[in-house]
């Protein structure tokens, strides 16, 4: 169940984060957002939406393995080693 204050909507959800939501969805200041704006628009859609947290802190895992993973390619590396391979099997000639 939601509340309508001073052109602010309120959830219990949100209330309990201490999260304030304009009724249009925007920020109030009409200028680039503001780190706890962003912040706020997060815990909101986090609040609101019907996803599983575990699931999210899965997906935010795996993304951060794959940046590990992007810092130490090198396509020079790659490409050597798949030379080697071809070499090796005699898929060159």
């Amino acid at each position: 169940m939601s509340a309508t204050i001073n052109n602010t909507m309120t959830s219990p959800a949100s209330n309990r984060l201490g999260v304030n939501t304009s009724i249009d969805g925007k920020a109030k200041t009409g200028a680039r957002p503001t780190p706890s704006e962003k912040m706020q628009r997060t815990i909101r859609f986090l609040a609101q939406a019907s996803v599983e947290l575990e699931q999210i802190i899965n997906a935010a895992q795996e993304i951060v393995s794959l940046y590990e993973v992007w810092e130490s390619y090198s396509e020079k590396a790659v490409k050597e080693a798949l030379a080697r391979a071809i070499r090796g099997r005699g898929l060159d000639k």
